[in-house]
């Protein structure tokens, strides 16, 4: 749904909130940023989701994010903690322009570069 809507929309952000504070690497660290070049060495080692998840988890999350920055390279997407108090209302509060290479951001970044 987010490749069509992106088609559409062409957003220049996409948050995505859930239970983790980011993509999570294989030392279990927050991985900062993904872009289409580094996604083939994370993908075996992201885990699925350990809850329900009908979405296929956390790598099918990032594979279709990836994909979308490819078709719009525009567009940042950010997957960061839905359960930290607060942090939706930040980030919120820094549009237009939301956090990039001169900030630091809680959670993980997916861009086209």
């Amino acid at each position: 749904m987010f490749l069509y809507l992106a088609d559409e929309l062409h957003p220049a952000h996409i948050l995505l909130l859930g239970e983790v504070p980011g993509v999570l690497g294989p030392d279990g660290a927050v991985v900062p940023h993904i872009t289409p070049a580094n996604f083939p060495a994370l993908r075996q080692s992201l885990a699925g989701s350990e809850g329900v998840d009908v979405t296929g988890g956390m790598a099918n999350k990032v594979a279709r994010m990836v994909e979308l920055v490819q078709r719009h390279p525009e567009t940042c997407v950010y997957i960061l903690s839905g359960t930290e108090p607060g942090l939706l209302a930040r980030l919120l509060s820094l549009s237009p322009s939301l956090p990039g290479e001169g900030m630091k951001v809680l959670g993980t970044r997916i861009t086209a570069r």
